[in-house]
């Protein structure tokens, strides 16, 4: 449908925005499908297929994924622009001691 309106037109950009919000209801209801290991699988597939990359950040499918999923946690740097969840970095906020005032 975009191909066949003008790029300049309202239309287009309501068409644009009707897409995008689309795509990311279907990545939203694959990426809760998805189990820890085949997150993981995904993660270091993209080793090999750097274009997935973007794909997946921009769609947040490593959303539900823990660091300590992965086969080393030093392996969360290998994508800087994939966030990763830590369950000890979840316990420390809640465990941490409260400060005196």
């Amino acid at each position: 449908m975009l191909n066949q309106l003008d790029i300049n037109s309202p239309q287009y950009e309501n068409e644009k925005t009707k897409a995008k919000n689309k795509i990311n209801s279907y990545f939203a209801f694959a990426q809760s499908g998805l189990s820890s290991s085949e997150l993981v699988i995904l993660y270091y597939n993209m080793l090999l297929f750097p274009n997935a990359e973007r794909l997946y950040s921009t769609y947040n499918i490593f959303e539900n994924m823990h660091i300590e999923s992965l086969i080393k946690a030093e392996h969360s740097t290998f994508f800087p622009n994939i966030e990763i969840k830590s369950v000890e970095r979840f316990k420390d906020m809640i465990w941490r001691p409260e400060t005196e005032n």
